[in-house]
């Protein structure tokens, strides 16, 4: 409802940027700490490990999300190709930073064995 309520507001207010507003807003004020309170109270997550699972992410993911504004804002797309092929690379660099900042050896192991599970050929019947 915040994000609906401050979306609507902002749109009329002050045009386009009110409906991004209204997202940041309501990340902000209710995503931000109700959305840790479920994972601990529906899945027993403890706090002192939810917390560096999320800070992790967030340490590598801020100076990259700065770094692509920078690009975008200095370097405009010429299309609408140019536009999905920097943001596709965007998105593979990302997880490649991802792959080796953030997951452990025994998560890219997993991550590794999805991987091949999926491309698998299946099974005639």
């Amino acid at each position: 409802m915040v994000n609906i309520i401050t979306s609507v507001i902002g749109a009329a207010t002050i045009g386009l940027p009110g409906p991004v507003l209204g997202t940041s807003l309501s990340f902000v004020l209710v995503y931000s700490w109700y959305f840790p309170l479920l994972l601990n109270s529906h899945f027993q997550v403890p706090w002192r490990k939810l917390y560096p699972a999320i800070a992790r992410p967030v340490i590598i993911g801020l100076p990259y999300g700065l770094l692509i504004g920078w690009f975008a804002r200095a370097h405009p797309p010429r299309g609408w190709v140019p536009l999905g092929l920097e943001i596709v690379s965007s998105a593979l660099i990302y997880l490649l930073l991802a792959w080796i900042t953030i997951f452990k050896s025994a998560e890219r192991a997993e991550w590794m064995l999805r991987l091949r599970l999926f491309w698998r050929p299946w099974p005639a019947r």
